[in-house]
This record gives C-alpha cells, sequence and structure tokens, in this order.
C-alpha cells in the first residue's frame, strides 16, 4: 500500500506489510486517522491529549489496535461530555492508553 505524507498524520511500513503504523501527534483529528486506516493497522499516539466531537471521542467500527507511544502519556479525553470508545464492529485493542471523563 502507498504511504500517506500529510502532516500531522504518517504511515510507515509495520512488520506484516499488509498492515501500516500510523503516527499520531496531539492535536490531530484522531477520528480521522481511524477512518482512513485499514483493517489490522496500528494507530501509535505520540504524548498528549486528544478530545474529539459529537458523542464520542473514538467511534471504531473495525479491527484494529490503538497503542500510547509511552505507556500512560496519551489520553483520550471526553472532557466530561462525551463517551470516550464507542466500539461498534471489529476487535478492537487499546495499549498503554489513559481514558478520561
Amino acid at each position: 500500500r502507498a504511504a500517506t505524507s500529510s502532516p500531522p498524520l504518517s504511515r510507515s511500513a509495520a512488520r506484516d506489510p499488509q498492515h501500516a503504523i500510523h503516527s499520531v501527534e496531539a492535536g490531530a483529528s484522531l477520528q480521522r486517522v481511524l477512518s482512513a486506516a485499514s483493517v489490522g493497522d496500528v494507530i501509535l499516539l505520540s504524548n498528549g491529549t486528544y478530545t474529539g466531537s459529537g458523542d464520542s471521542v473514538l467511534d471504531v467500527a473495525k479491527d484494529v489496535t490503538i497503542r500510547a507511544r509511552s505507556v500512560g502519556g496519551a489520553v483520550l479525553d471526553g472532557e466530561g461530555l462525551r463517551r470516550v470508545v464507542r466500539v461498534r464492529s471489529g476487535t478492537v485493542v487499546l495499549e498503554g492508553l489513559v481514558l478520561a471523563g
């Protein structure tokens, strides 16, 4: 698959050439990155706080892994206004993230 280079999203080959790792910087639209990811991809979050709009910070409907670059360094924050993660379908793996109200 072709690589994309539009900041703040970067994409590099994962160990499995059929899947990719999407590196995300705080302040980027995490939902946009998730929507662009393919089934089985990994979304790697840099340290920082990630918020969203609408009903959820993240609305997931595919097999994907969302991983903090540093354990406890990436915070998904619903700001007391929305659910943090909604899984509609698929297998979702969350690693090293802090989930806050």
